[in-house]
C-alpha cells in the first residue's frame, strides 16, 4: 500500500479536467493557436496528475 508524503493512503481516483481555450486579441490567432494552447495544457495534465 503507498502512502503520500503525508502519510495519507494513495488511492487511484479518477479526476475530471476540463481545458478551456481562448483568444483574447487578434495577434494570438497568428502567434499561439487554440490547438497549441490545447496541446500544451494535455502535456502539462500528463506530468502533472
Amino acid at each position: 500500500m503507498k502512502t503520500n508524503s503525508l502519510g495519507g493512503i494513495m488511492t487511484k481516483e479518477k479526476t475530471k479536467v476540463y481545458i478551456y481555450t481562448r483568444v483574447s486579441t487578434a495577434m494570438q490567432i497568428d502567434g499561439y493557436s487554440l490547438e497549441a494552447q490545447k496541446t500544451r495544457m494535455k502535456h502539462f495534465l500528463v506530468r502533472t496528475i
